[in-house]
This record gives C-alpha cells, sequence and structure tokens, in this order.
C-alpha cells in the first residue's frame, strides 16, 4: 500500500468511477484498476461493489475512505510543515543543564532564542550530569550543557564542544580572617575543613587534583555531592571550598560568602560543554540554540 495507490482509490469515490477517475488523474482505466486492485490486495478486503460502470463502496471501502483521506491531508502538509521548521516556525527543542551553568547561561540565552524564535516550544531540564547525558542517549533531551573537562566525558555516542572555561574560585565565609589581594599558598588548606566533592559530582577530579599537585591535605571528614549544598555550608561557617564561579550565581558576599584568591588555580581548566547524541543529532531549533550558546558564553562565564 502507498500514498499514490489511496489517491486513486479517493479519487475514484469523489469523481464516481473509474473512468472519471482515470480523465482526472491523466492515467488509463486499466492502470486505475490495478491500483485498486492492488491496494485491496494489501489490506486484504474488497473495496468497491460493481455493476457494469457503476461503483459502490462496501462497508470496509467507506472505512478506509475515512482513514486514507486523513493520511491524504497529512501527507500534503509534510513539505509545508518541513518549511515551517526549517525557518524556525514551528519545532520543539528539549535542552537540559547542570544546574551551575543554568545559572551563568540560561536567562540570556533563553531570552535571546526567544526573542529570535518566538514560535518553538522550549522544554528545560536540569539535573545532574549522569542523568542528563542519559536523557540524551535516550532522546528525552536533545543537547546537554555540562560542566566538567571534555576528557572526562564519554567518547562514545557523543559530539561535544567546549563553550568557554569558568574559573576556579576559594570561597570562606564572609568574615573569614583569609583576605587577599596576593593570592594564599595551597598551604593555607593545611588541616582545614575543605568540602571535598564524591566522585558523581564532575568538580571531584578537579579539586582532588589540585590538592594532590599541590600535596595538600585538608581534613577528611567532609563529603558532598552538591556545589551548591557546599556553598551553603560555606555561608555557614562549616567549611571552605573550591569550585567554579558559575556555582555562585553572582551572590558573592550577599550570600555570605567571599573569594579569596588561591594560588595554582588558574592552571586549572574547567570547561562548560555542550553534548549531543552522533545518533540522534539536533533538530532546525537545536542547531539554532546551539549557535546562541557559543555566541553569548564567551561573555557570560566568567573566565579570570
Amino acid at each position: 500500500m502507498n500514498l499514490n495507490q489511496l489517491k486513486v482509490f479517493c479519487t475514484v469515490v469523489s469523481e464516481g468511477g473509474f473512468l472519471q477517475a482515470s480523465r482526472t488523474l491523466y492515467m488509463s482505466q486499466p492502470a486505475i484498476s490495478q491500483h485498486v486492485a492492488a491496494l485491496e490486495k494489501a489490506i486484504g478486503v474488497r473495496l468497491f461493489n460493481r455493476k457494469g460502470r457503476n461503483v459502490s463502496l462496501t462497508p470496509e471501502g467507506r472505512t478506509l475512505l475515512v482513514l486514507a483521506r486523513e493520511v491524504l491531508e497529512k501527507a500534503d502538509g509534510i513539505p509545508e510543515r518541513f518549511r515551517e521548521m526549517k525557518e524556525l516556525k514551528l519545532g520543539k527543542l528539549a535542552a537540559g543543564f547542570e544546574a551551575h551553568p543554568a545559572r551563568t547561561l540560561l536567562p540570556p540565552v533563553l531570552k535571546r532564542f526567544r526573542t529570535e524564535f518566538p514560535d518553538i516550544q522550549v522544554t528545560i531540564v536540569t539535573d545532574r550530569q549522569e542523568n542528563l547525558l542519559q536523557k540524551l542517549s535516550s532522546g528525552e533531551i536533545e543537547m546537554a550543557v555540562v560542566g566538567g573537562n571534555r576528557r572526562n566525558l564519554p567518547t562514545t555516542g557523543l559530539v561535544t564542544r567546549s563553550l568557554g572555561l569558568d574559573a576556579l574560585t576559594l570561597i570562606v565565609q564572609e568574615d573569614h580572617p583569609w583576605k587577599g589581594p596576593a593570592p594564599l599558598p595551597p598551604s593555607c588548606l593545611e588541616g582545614e575543613r575543605l568540602a571535598r566533592f564524591l566522585p558523581s559530582c564532575p568538580l571531584s577530579p578537579v579539586v582532588e587534583d589540585y590538592l594532590l599537585q599541590h600535596q595538600v591535605k585538608p581534613r577528611p571528614d567532609l563529603w558532598v555531592d552538591d556545589p551548591a549544598i557546599a556553598t551553603r555550608f560555606v555561608s555557614e561557617g562549616i567549611c571552605h571550598a573550591i569550585l567554579n564561579r558559575g556555582c555562585l550565581g553572582g551572590k558573592t558576599g550577599t550570600a555570605g560568602i567571599r573569594e579569596v584568591p588561591l594560588a595554582g588555580l588558574e592552571t586549572l581548566s574547567w570547561e562548560i560543554n555542550v553534548a549531543y547524541s552522533t545518533r540522534l543529532g539536533l533538530s532546525y531549533a537545536g542547531w539554532a540554540f546551539e549557535k546562541i550558546l557559543e555566541s553569548e558564553s564567551p561573555k557570560l562565564l566568567k573566565t579570570a
């Protein structure tokens, strides 16, 4: 069964017979009969009662007529829908963000996207990196914006691009005596309560590499998996933390925390990356959103 057979069938009905349909479609009458016969064979029912040149629909034919007209109407609209999608007058976008790039990048990026493409339906999902990558693989979202070095992201089945670097910083409670402007030596963290990140957090290898590189051993008694929780602990004076500035959301000071320069952090790389599936690719809306991300990110990331 194909669309051409359905078109011939509907034309026979609308024109009142095979001969009339052949004139309308500029086909021979035997060709019309062959199309109808092939359609009847494909679905296994008789569509017409034939008496000489007069034809009438069987009950099965009446049922097929309703379905065939719906199919042909939708098929006729396919080129227009794709034209609208290509021109971004129609479509959907589902994007996933980790919490910290969402705070840093999403508001201005989404504002620009909505201004330029107001007819696109947008769904934003915020979640942990591992969950976002699973949703990317399943097709629940078409792109994910995540932090961490690209070398630590899966290499199979993903296209990844760096949007830029987000500077790392040491944060302490606002009234802590540590001050700048000269950077503190890494040894200042020796024996201090420093929030450490569990392996499930992308910040973990970055912070642990720094401590190992400088042979510093903070007190190993506070581990978390969420930078937002670490930030709250710092504001309460429970600990210090090393994290990327995007996690602060522009609230340094007003949230009871303060940045302190720490020697060696400037040598570490914390990337913000966009990833999408090599198998599923990006929609027209997805490509447009990614281009805006790439354009806006250098202005928004705090790459000190």
